[in-house]
C-alpha cells in the first residue's frame, strides 16, 4: 500500500435466510508488536452498498496514513440497536 493513496475493498455476503438489517461488517487492522502480541490499530465499519437477491454488498474506502507492516481481517457481527 502507498501512503496517501485511496484503496477500495468490497465484501459480498450470501445472506440465505438472514436479514441485511441484522448484519454489520467491519475491517479490523492490526499490527504485530515486538513481543509478538497483536495490537488492534483501527476498526472501520463497511457501508452497505446494495442488496441483490440474497446477496448483500459492503464497501470501504481506505487511505493509509501511517507506514508499517499491518494485518487486516473482516468481522461480521450483529449490530446493537
Amino acid at each position: 500500500l502507498i501512503l496517501g493513496e485511496k484503496y477500495f475493498g468490497e465484501i459480498i455476503l450470501d445472506l440465505k435466510e438472514l436479514s441485511s438489517t441484522n448484519i454489520g461488517v467491519e475491517m479490523v487492522i492490526t499490527k504485530l508488536k515486538p513481543n509478538k502480541d497483536v495490537e488492534i490499530i483501527e476498526c472501520r465499519e463497511l457501508k452497505q452498498m446494495k442488496i441483490k437477491g440474497m446477496k448483500a454488498y459492503y464497501a470501504i474506502e481506505l487511505i493509509p496514513a501511517n507506514p508499517g507492516n499491518y494485518h487486516y481481517g473482516f468481522r461480521v457481527y450483529r449490530p446493537k440497536f
